[in-house]
């Protein structure tokens, strides 16, 4: 309710990503949270629906059941892709372990253009935001692994 409240524009299953994301991270809804954590989903907020329609979509497509392995796999992304000093991922590095993914050139380019909103750095909080093009990309390279029209 107070996330609705504090945005106006948030969908119903971009809320249940968002409580999901919560959930995942350690916070314990039914208590409420601490106002650094509300903060931050609700930043998180601002920033999911104001992406294109393509990107808002994928909210509705997601397994929020099988979310918290694909959560997983994002930290591990995350973990794998980001400075230790500065605690940022360059979108370079990104582009690279997508490339090494086997991620289709169209792919690459339609994050490329997602990403240019962004500086060149993303941090923790832009990461989240794309959790569900990062899940989308990792389960169509599950999916097909052997696909060479990745590659071309």
């Amino acid at each position: 309710m107070a996330l609705s409240s504090v945005n106006k524009e948030l969908g119903t299953e971009e809320g249940h990503y968002l409580i999901r994301i919560c959930e995942l991270l350690g916070c314990d809804l039914t208590h409420g949270c601490d106002l650094r954590s509300f903060a931050v989903i609700a930043a998180l907020s601002h920033k999911i629906t104001a992406l294109d329609n393509f990107t808002r979509r994928m909210y509705k497509q997601m397994d929020m059941k099988g979310m918290e392995t694909n959560t997983q796999f994002c930290k591990n992304l995350w973990e794998a892709c980001r400075d230790a000093d500065t605690n940022l991922m360059s979108r370079e590095k990104l582009m690279i372990e997508l490339k090494a993914g086997g991620v289709s050139p169209e792919h690459e380019l339609y994050v490329q253009e997602a990403l240019t909103q962004t500086d060149k750095t993303l941090d923790f909080l832009d990461f989240l935001t794309y959790i569900p093009l990062f899940i989308l990309t990792h389960k169509s390279i599950i999916q097909n692994p052997l696909d060479d029209e990745r590659c071309k």
